[in-house]
């Protein structure tokens, strides 16, 4: 797998010509061996890769509101679209100052792309393994891959190059209204203490896969309980809506004198 990569990449950047080889050499000792020069020179120029490194989202909380997930092997990406991590020694950071971050920075993945920079421009699986994950428009390393990206990025910048992978690839698609929904109804119950517990389902519906990717759907729902009633419903999301807008009304006289569709299920 490795050889594979790398005659793979050795095949792209020799067919460069031979002034943009010897300007990619040239950057490529910049980088590694001048890192700091190299570093101040971007800091001083308006450049993305001086954008902050963001902290990854907690997925274990968006995928209860994911209405579709994606997953592959082999996944080709626009590096600049990399906008965070989940590393948490790497947020705060930008990636430009990621290149002298990380043990493994200056004594391993750097001598490595002065040593096999053909790994950059190729675009079969990336060995060892990188990992990026998609939460709507915004996408993550996920796991492995960092001191990689940001090498990637710092090359690419100056190369007028995008393209990077192949790599292990997860993409979520949150339905964020349902869950800011979730939250304000999760809030209003706290706050008129009411005996309730809200939290939502997810169901299955659908899978598209071949080998090497699948993709499934969902559909989203709302269980909640009344622990004083012993009573429980199942309702969507426009639904939830309905029953937020009577939590947000409902005074002492509403609830004496008026019926809403839940009233009786909420008081």
């Amino acid at each position: 797998m490795i050889q594979l990569q790398v005659d793979r990449g050795r095949e792209v950047f020799t067919t460069l010509p031979i002034t943009d080889k010897a300007r990619v050499q040239n950057l490529i000792q910049e980088i590694a061996n001048d890192t700091e020069v190299f570093i101040a020179k971007v800091q001083a120029m308006d450049s993305v890769l001086n954008n902050t490194i963001e902290p990854f989202p907690d997925l274990d909380l968006l995928k209860q509101f994911a209405v579709s997930s994606y997953w592959t092997g082999t996944k080709i990406v626009n590096v600049f679209e990399v906008v965070g991590t989940a590393h948490p020694d790497y947020i705060g950071a930008t990636w430009i100052t990621m290149l002298r971050l990380g043990k493994r920075m200056r004594s391993v993945n750097l001598p490595l792309l002065q040593e096999n920079p053909e790994y950059y421009f190729d675009i079969s699986e990336k060995s060892p393994e990188m990992h990026y994950t998609r939460i709507n428009d915004r996408l993550y390393i996920s796991g492995e891959g960092n001191h990689r990206t940001s090498i990637a990025k710092a090359l690419f910048a100056f190369l007028g190059l995008q393209n990077f992978g192949a790599l292990k690839y997860e993409e979520y698609q949150v339905d964020e209204e349902a869950l800011n929904l979730y939250r304000e109804v999760g809030h209003m119950i706290q706050e008129k203490t009411l005996p309730i517990n809200i939290r939502p389902l997810k169901e299955n519906y659908k899978r598209e896969d071949t080998p090497g990717w699948k993709k499934d759907y969902y559909r989203l729902s709302f269980k909640l309980v009344n622990y004083k009633k012993d009573r429980e419903i199942v309702i969507d999301k426009e639904e939830l809506k309905i029953l937020g807008q009577e939590l947000a009304q409902a005074s002492f006289w509403k609830k004496m004198f008026s019926r809403g569709r839940y009233t009786g299920f909420l008081f």
